[in-house]
């Protein structure tokens, strides 16, 4: 037996260490992988948002401590899509559909946990919670993302609403640009001298016709 202690003074990186003993006569015996160093261990405080879908992927932000790059992110045993450390306190995720054959009738409500590439992880319990099958839109909302009827009904509302106030800018166009009559729109009897149309036609020999009636100059007999 043989007892040794190894320090770290912060250049050797964390992580899985091999052991290698070396005897005064050159032997060495190698013990791959048997030692790690090992930071502060992380911890988790927090899932959001904490349901997600049987169907989709939810996209989900960890908040905690210690969280290191290359971490992984369990949900439900599954390993979650394109984890991101953004900083050593949030992790962002997207938590996948879970395995094929888990019941879809009722929610499911399963554990979150994180795992450092140094071997250490912290836990959050009843963390995540997959909705049932039956949920409604709303809630599928609530998982950080729209389903796609949501996102349908979203468009046509968003289209209907459009046309009606084009309808409504149309419609308040025409009754502007549309004339108004008046009453001194008529023209007024045109008059030369003071005389009506009809004495005007009768002063100058020809027939004309007013109100029905036929009328024609008379000519005073010569002296």
């Amino acid at each position: 037996m043989m007892t040794a202690m190894a320090t770290n003074d912060g250049e050797i990186p964390l992580g899985p260490m091999d052991i290698v003993v070396t005897n005064i006569d050159g032997s060495s015996a190698t013990l791959v992988s048997s030692f790690y160093y090992q930071a502060e261990a992380p911890t988790l405080s927090g899932v959001s948002p904490r349901r997600g879908s049987f169907k989709a992927a939810t996209r989900v932000t960890l908040t905690g401590t210690h969280l290191r790059a290359n971490a992984t992110v369990l949900v439900g045993g599954q390993a979650c899509l394109e984890v991101e450390v953004l900083t050593s306190e949030t992790v962002r995720a997207y938590v996948p559909p879970p395995p094929e054959g888990t019941p879809t009738g009722a929610d499911w409500v399963t554990d979150v946990q994180l795992l450092n590439y140094d071997m250490t992880s912290a836990t959050l319990q009843d963390a995540f919670t997959y909705l049932a099958a039956t949920a409604t839109a709303d809630e599928d909302y609530l998982t950080g993302g729209l389903s796609g009827g949501s996102i349908a009904l979203f468009v046509v509302g968003a289209l209907m609403l459009a046309g009606g106030l084009v309808a409504i800018l149309i419609l308040a166009l025409v009754v502007l640009r549309r004339p108004r009559s008046h009453n001194n729109d008529r023209a007024a009897p045109s008059q030369q001298g003071g005389l009506t149309p009809a004495a005007l036609a009768v002063e100058a020999g020809s027939p004309t016709k007013e109100d029905g009636l036929e009328m024609v100059q008379i000519n005073p007999p010569d002296p």
